[in-house]
């Protein structure tokens, strides 16, 4: 039963990650949608906006309304040359699937896959932020009786539309996809809470991740975006800072690759320490040592409950080892 108690966890854990994984894509799907909408718009004939796009651009448009005409379009030209040359990467990231995303990051650890579509994510909003400014710009101008030719870039506008398009279609699909994902992780999670002989940490924590999905579907089903409900997952702290973490990896004694794994990241995380400032190393060092600390007395408790039978309560391991801090 203990064993089976760990790999529940690390499941749930596995889940979790896969969960946020498919979240980090989907906004990208989205980000590279918004990017490549306001594309379209500035590159089409009349420039018009519909309402939704209108919508997007009020803040921009009402923050460029305050500048001369003169200075509007230098500024307009300046952002479409940046566009120009940022366009076919845009394109790139927004072509390649969640499979190859995953095939990609096969090898890669939790902490490497969320950097990497950070920096993703970066270029993407970055993008965004041009594309929109541009597509204000335009309407101010519009707006002032001026006229203003599309925007012209190396890239075929039905090949843009058919992206664009294509992108919208696969946004509904992510967060179809999320919203399942999400379910069947509640679902787990009432499953496990329904264990009596967890411990009260346990389904305390249980408890605080159950809420956040919850409070994730439920942003979801009331329209909001991927952007809204992100905060929600990435809160599901599956390891904090007070050591009641309970979703890492549970490594028990006869894993020995884990453990392996582990002296490498404790041997290469002590290099790293070494090599900062000696003020810096020294406060981020006892920073580390405590958040340490707690969470490793913490993960001993749960790794002996695990391990001895049913009969020897929590409590009275916890009592043991907080003896022997003292």
């Amino acid at each position: 039963m203990p064993t089976t108690l760990a790999k529940e966890l690390t499941a749930l854990q596995q889940k979790r990650e896969a969960l946020e994984q498919l979240i980090h894509f989907a906004k990208q799907i989205v980000q590279s949608s918004d990017g490549l909408d306001a594309v379209q718009l500035i590159t089409s004939p009349s420039q018009k906006p519909d309402d939704r796009q209108l919508g997007n651009l009020d803040a921009l448009i009402k923050h460029f309304d305050q500048e001369p005409n003169a200075k509007l379009s230098i500024h307009m030209e300046n952002l479409d040359s940046i566009i120009g040359k940022k366009i076919h990467e845009i394109l790139e990231i927004a072509n390649t699937s969640e499979e190859q995303f995953k095939k990609k990051f096969a090898r890669s650890s939790l902490r490497e896959i969320k950097t990497s579509y950070e920096v993703i994510g970066k270029k993407l909003i970055e993008f965004k932020r041009y594309a929109q400014s541009s597509a204000a710009v335009r309407i101010v101008l519009q707006q002032r009786r001026i006229q203003v030719k599309p925007a012209k870039f190396p890239v075929l506008s039905n090949i843009l539309n058919e992206q664009v398009n294509e992108l919208k279609s696969r946004e509904v699909e992510c967060k179809r996809k999320v919203k399942n994902e999400i379910t069947a992780l509640i679902n787990d999670t009432d499953k496990l809470m329904q264990n009596e002989g967890f411990p009260k940490e346990i389904i305390n924590q249980m408890q605080q991740t159950h809420q956040h999905l919850s409070q994730a579907l439920e942003s979801l089903n009331a329209g909001n975006s991927l952007e809204d409900i992100s905060i929600y997952v990435e809160s599901i702290e599956l390891g904090d800072v007070s050591g009641n973490g309970i979703y890492e990896k549970i490594i028990l004694p006869d894993d020995d690759e884990n453990k392996d794994k582990s002296a490498e990241q404790e041997s290469s995380q002590t290099a790293n320490t070494k090599q900062k400032s000696p003020p810096q190393a020294a406060t981020n060092s006892i920073e580390d040592s405590r958040s340490q600390s707690t969470k490793s007395h913490f993960f001993r408790i749960l790794k002996l409950w695990l391990l001895t039978p049913w009969r020897v309560r929590w409590r009275d391991i916890k009592n043991r080892e907080d003896g022997r801090l003292r």
